[in-house]
C-alpha cells in the first residue's frame, strides 16, 4: 500500500493525529507493508509502482488538498492503470470534507475519519476542469469534493497562504482562523461579472460566489442543501448573485445551519457540464487548492475512480 502523507496538514498539528491513528491501526492487526511518500514530486512515480505491482491501494493522509493531489495523479494515468487503483484516505486536515458525512464509528481515533475499507470499493464521480491560466495556457485539473469561484475560493486562498491575523490565528486556533478568513473575504471580495452556460441555459450576471458540488459540505461546518452524493447524475450548482454585506452575512449564517436553497439572491441548478467566463481573473478552488483563471469548462466524469468505503475495518 502507498501512503501519500502531508506533514503540514492542519497547520502541522495533523501529524500528532496521524501518529495516534497509525498506532490504532497497528493494534487491530499485523502491521502491513506500506510505502510513505511526503514529496509531491515523487508521488506520480510511487502511484505507478503501486499499480504495476498489482496491489493498487493508495491512501491520502492529510486534508482535502492532499486527497486532491492524489486524485490528480490518478486521473492523469491511462484508463487501464487507473482502473487498477483504489483510493483510501485518513482525514487529519482542517476540514476533511471528502469524508463527510461520517459517523464516530468511521473514525480511527476521535476526530480522525478514515476511508480504509478496501473491499468492496465504491465508484466515485470526479469533476474534470479545463481552465485558462494566468499565462494564457489551458490546464486540466480534477476535484472529488467541490469547486468554487469567488468568495469561498478567496477564503481558501487566504487560509492556505495566510498573512496578518490569519497567520497568527492558524497555529493557535484553527477553527477561528477558518471563520475569520471566511468573514474577511466575505466582506471584502468584490463580485465578478460572468457568463455561465450549461446545456439548457445561458446566464449573465454579477456573481459573489459559485460552487460546483459533488459533496454538499463546502468548508468547515458549512453545507448547501442541494441533493448530491459521490455518484449522482449531475453536479449541484449554487450561485450567490450580487449581495449587500448584510445579505452575505445572512447567507453565511444560513449555510452554517445547512440552509441555502431559496435564500434571497441565490440561484441553484443541476448540470453535467458547465462553462464559465469571467470579466477578470478570479480565484478558482478545487478541493481546497486555489488557482487564478478567467475561463473554465467543467464536466462530470461518472464513476471515474474507485474509493474505499468509510471506516477502517
Amino acid at each position: 500500500m502507498l501512503i501519500f502523507l502531508n506533514p503540514k496538514a492542519r497547520a502541522g498539528a495533523g501529524m500528532e493525529r496521524w501518529e495516534a491513528a497509525r498506532e490504532k491501526l497497528r493494534e487491530r492487526g499485523p502491521t502491513e507493508s506500506f510505502e510513505i511518500i511526503t514529496d509531491a514530486e515523487k508521488l506520480s512515480q510511487g502511484v505507478v509502482r503501486e499499480s504495476e505491482c498489482g496491489d493498487g491501494r493508495v491512501a491520502a493522509v492529510g486534508g482535502d488538498g492532499t486527497v486532491n493531489r492524489l486524485v490528480d495523479v490518478i486521473m492523469h494515468l491511462s484508463q487501464p492503470m487507473r482502473e487498477g487503483l483504489i483510493l483510501g484516505a485518513v482525514g487529519i486536515g482542517s476540514s476533511n470534507d471528502f469524508h463527510k458525512p461520517y459517523q464516530l464509528s468511521d473514525c480511527i481515533v476521535p476526530g480522525v475519519p478514515a476511508r480504509l475499507c478496501w473491499s468492496p470499493p465504491q465508484s466515485h464521480n470526479v469533476g474534470q476542469v479545463d481552465c485558462l491560466g494566468a499565462d494564457k495556457k489551458w490546464y486540466r485539473q480534477y476535484f472529488v469534493v467541490n469547486s468554487s469561484l469567488g468568495v469561498l475560493a478567496a477564503a481558501n486562498q487566504l487560509f492556505n497562504r495566510p498573512c496578518g491575523l490569519v497567520a497568527w490565528l492558524k497555529p493557535r486556533w484553527l477553527n477561528l482562523s477558518i471563520w475569520y478568513a471566511g468573514l474577511k473575504t466575505l466582506m471584502t471580495e468584490p463580485a465578478f461579472e460572468a457568463v455561465i452556460q450549461d446545456s439548457t441555459m445561458s446566464f449573465r450576471g454579477a456573481i459573489v460566489n459559485l460552487s460546483i458540488l459533488i459533496n454538499r459540505h463546502i468548508s468547515g461546518g458549512f453545507t448547501i442543501d442541494i441533493p448530491v452524493s459521490s455518484s449522482p447524475a449531475s453536479f449541484g450548482i449554487a450561485m450567490c448573485e450580487r449581495m449587500s454585506k448584510l445579505r452575505r452575512l445572512r447567507t453565511l449564517a444560513a449555510m452554517a445551519h445547512g440552509h441555502f436553497v431559496g435564500l434571497p439572491g441565490t440561484r441553484t441548478l443541476q448540470a453535467e457540464e458547465i462553462a464559465i467566463q469571467t470579466n477578470r481573473p478570479v480565484p478558482l478552488e478545487l478541493d481546497g487548492e486555489v488557482f487564478m483563471t478567467t475561463q473554465i469548462h467543467v464536466e462530470l466524469l461518472h464513476g471515474a475512480i474507485q474509493v474505499c468505503s468509510p471506516g477502517s475495518h
